[in-house]
């Protein structure tokens, strides 16, 4: 018997963020000041023209474009997987193929004999959007989710585009934590949803906007919340793409921050922003 844990996602109606001021400095050329013919005093108005101190905000995000997200593979699975050799599958064949096997783990508990039998009383009950998964994963080899994850994980590493990494980054940061056998100790719960946040981190990185604020709304709500931690990643979202309007999500989370949790908040922001500004792209999705 297969068994694995979901873990309930966290989530909240989203409102808006200002953005914080780009605090890079474009520096002024030197200037040679005449030589004076009364005294060494030199005019007020030339004193002026020497000041930089006030920053001068420049927008240099990169390019933010949509992805178009990889459907999962139509048809029944068991027939697709004697069909075709995985290995053999190009990236966006592969992350099709998981995104299916990804449906049918509502149906774990119905596996018997290392084979998903999923019994005609469920098949009566279904709606016709239910009944579609049914029929694509019946008879499915209990192996094809027992390789999920690690199927996934070589997919979000290796894959030619961020496109793709992003995707499968994404569908690691849902997917449950799945026992490789009955007599194989179950994963602490804890220790998997930090590996959840860490293919967000990996998301992210690769330049998704929209790992940036499911980070920012896990370290707000998650199983362990961390207000700093949320605040720098929204605080990151706010400067890279003010359309999200999160002011007020933001305004609730950090009212009762101290000064110091604000700047280092700040600090750690700046390191995300400026990572994800030296990208090609960013990517809405």
């Amino acid at each position: 018997m297969l068994l694995y844990w979901l873990y309930p996602e966290h989530s909240a109606n989203q409102p808006s963020i200002k953005p914080a001021d780009n605090q890079s400095v474009n520096a002024l050329p030197e200037t040679s000041l005449p030589e004076p013919e009364i005294n060494n005093q030199q005019p007020e108005a030339e004193i002026k023209a020497v000041d930089n101190t006030q920053p001068i905000a420049l927008d240099i995000n990169p390019q933010v474009k949509d992805i178009e997200p990889v459907e999962a593979s139509l048809g029944v699975l068991a027939d697709l997987l004697a069909e075709q050799d995985y290995q053999t599958l190009n990236d966006q064949q592969k992350l099709a193929l998981l995104l299916a096997i990804d449906q049918c783990l509502e149906f774990s508990q119905f596996v018997k004999q290392n084979t998903m039998q999923i019994p005609a009383s469920e098949i009566e009950a279904a709606d016709p959007v239910k009944l579609q998964k049914i029929n694509n994963c019946q008879a499915l080899p209990a192996q094809a989710l027992v390789d999920l994850n690690q199927q996934a994980e070589q997919l979000a590493l290796n894959a030619q585009s961020a496109e793709l990494k992003i995707q499968a980054a994404m569908l690691l940061s849902h997917l449950p934590s799945i026992r490789r056998s009955q007599d194989a100790p179950p994963e602490d719960p804890y220790v998997h949803y930090q590996k959840q946040l860490m293919w967000l981190e990996h998301a992210r990185a690769q330049g998704s906007l929209e790992a940036l604020l499911s980070l920012a709304m896990r370290y707000q709500y998650g199983e362990a919340p961390d207000p700093v931690t949320a605040t720098s990643y929204y605080f990151a979202l706010e400067q890279l793409a003010p359309q999200y309007q999160l002011a007020e999500q933001v305004k609730s989370l950090t009212e009762n921050l101290k000064t110091w949790q604000l700047e280092q908040a700040k600090q750690s922001s700046q390191l995300y922003i400026k990572e994800m500004r030296s990208l090609d792209n960013l990517y809405s999705w």
